[in-house]
């Protein structure tokens, strides 16, 4: 975390100079942004269907502008993970999480409501002074992914912000809700499956996070979503200001697609 701290420290130094020179000589790359991506996991390597969308998203942005790219790790071991994502952003930050502070039971004395837990788990001093130092930068746009750092943007109250939902979280949780699992059947899930603890307490957590995505949903500029579907509720729910459709797709520079015109299914498998 020194080295790193070292590393923005030295970034927030020199790229404002670059781009005063830039401006000054009328230079090409004037007109590339500063252009800051938070995500909850690291942009590589994309093997999952989150990572793998964000992971283009970063590679996309970075052919063309300034970027710098703030994940979290969840291992010591993947710190390694900022050399290969140099590769496509001026500068890697990776912070490991796992300094998420106690969760109230309540609303504090301060009348903070209580956080859905999904968005505490993703609450970090680490990170938030990791972003801290970055405010010296006067970056053009920053996007957010997911609903659970949106946590973070009030840090850059002037720069263009953006919201990459990637579902409609509280939707799940209600959907799952719905389902009324025996709490027992929910007990031995948790033990088999880690991820499954998200739904725990479904019902109060739906809510929560409705309420959550309610109030930070406005604060964005834009706000993107991958189906016309979760655009709706969207609009619906946070009609002031626009929301785009950007679908998920295929890198077809590197996957060969299969000469099968007459095809009309289509099976997708994740693990």
């Amino acid at each position: 975390m020194e080295k790193q701290g070292d590393r923005i420290t030295t970034y927030c130094q020199k790229r404002p100079l670059e781009r005063a020179s830039n401006t000054a000589s009328n230079t090409a790359s004037d007109q590339a942004l500063d252009i800051l991506l938070v995500t909850p996991y690291p942009t590589y390597p994309p093997q999952l269907g989150a990572i793998t969308r964000m992971y283009h998203e970063a590679l996309g942005l970075g052919k063309r502008h300034h970027l710098v790219v703030a994940s979290f790790v969840f291992s010591p071991a993947d710190c390694h993970l900022v050399e290969e994502m140099a590769e496509y952003c001026k500068l890697p930050i990776v912070v490991l999480l796992g300094d998420t502070p106690p969760r109230l039971a309540s609303p504090s004395s301060e009348g903070s409501p209580e956080l859905p837990k999904l968005v505490h788990k993703y609450s970090s001093d680490r990170l938030t002074r990791s972003l801290q130092q970055l405010q010296a930068i006067d970056f053009d746009i920053v996007c957010f992914e997911f609903i659970y750092m949106a946590q973070y943007r009030y840090l850059f109250p002037q720069a263009f912000t953006v919201l990459g939902e990637h579902n409609i979280e509280s939707s799940l949780l209600r959907r799952f809700a719905d389902l009324q699992p025996q709490a027992s059947d929910m007990a031995r899930l948790m033990q088999e499956a880690a991820a499954v603890e998200a739904f725990a307490d479904a019902d109060r957590e739906q809510t929560l996070l409705a309420r959550y995505e309610d109030q930070h949903w406005p604060q964005f500029s834009l706000r993107t979503v991958v189906s016309p579907l979760d655009q709706a509720e969207l609009q619906r729910r946070c009609p002031h200001s626009p929301t785009w459709v950007v679908n998920n797709g295929i890198d077809i520079q590197t996957t060969p697609l299969l000469q099968n015109e007459t095809a009309r299914k289509l099976f997708f498998s994740a693990r």
